[in-house]
């Protein structure tokens, strides 16, 4: 695992789920209280750990990451599928919160801005990842490739492949923010629905709108070859 430059306290990152403070006792004849309300107090104790935190508070700090990291460990798991990864992101995401905690904006509690940080460094590091991967696939080919001589041409069928698949692309980047988010997020990187609208912070139904959006219109694009695409973004 690499080393991270960590805030001066003692973070809990050997392993992967920190261990949980003591539990609040709870009165024995108190009803049951609803989830609504423990969200709304929760949301507000978070917010107040926040505040502590961009004024420099190590305790607070320590105590927002102890709370948050399961559930952004969890999260991040979904995405990168390694719990060394999962843990080097969340952990790089506190890491940067620190080291400009005076400058730590929230338009709304730390919870939300995490998971999506979290979220965006999960995907750019899928991004880099694909793009090792093909740098590695081409360095073979080239390898395999005879030393003279520039080989036999690409027959017409490989090119209009080459093309297709190019069109597949253009089509996707020419989709809405959000719809074509959502849409490689679902066939690109093999996210549910349940998985995408946790990513993005929308309902399951709203993934759904945003995914039949997005065939309707590669649909018009693509016609026939919208099969082609959902090889293209599979792979």
């Amino acid at each position: 695992m690499r080393t991270v430059l960590a805030p001066p306290l003692a973070w809990p990152v050997s392993t992967p789920h920190p261990p949980a403070g003591p539990a609040r006792p709870e009165a024995a004849d108190a009803p049951p209280r609803p989830p609504a309300v423990e969200a709304d107090e929760r949301e507000v104790a978070e917010r107040a750990l926040a505040a502590r935190v961009q004024a420099g508070d190590e305790g607070a700090f320590e105590t927002l990451f102890r709370e948050l990291y399961p559930p952004l460990f969890a999260f991040a798991q979904r995405f990168v599928h390694s719990p060394e990864a999962a843990e080097d992101l969340v952990v790089d995401v506190f890491v940067r919160v620190w080291e400009r905690h005076a400058e730590w904006k929230l338009r709304g509690g730390p919870r939300g801005y995490l998971f999506t940080a979290v979220r965006n460094e999960a995907l750019a590091w899928l991004r880099r990842r694909r793009m090792v991967e093909r740098a590695h696939a081409q360095a073979v080919r080239d390898e395999r490739r005879p030393a003279m001589g520039s080989g036999p041409p690409a027959s017409d069928s490989e090119v209009q492949v080459r093309e297709l698949a190019e069109a597949a692309e253009r089509a996707v980047e020419q989709l809405p923010g959000r719809t074509r988010e959502a849409f490689v997020l679902h066939r690109r990187h093999g996210l549910s629905y349940a998985e995408v609208a946790d990513a993005m912070g929308i309902s399951v139904k709203t993934v759904e709108v945003h995914i039949g959006r997005a065939f309707r219109a590669l649909r018009v694009q693509l016609g026939a070859f919208l099969a082609l695409l959902l090889i293209v973004l599979a792979r």
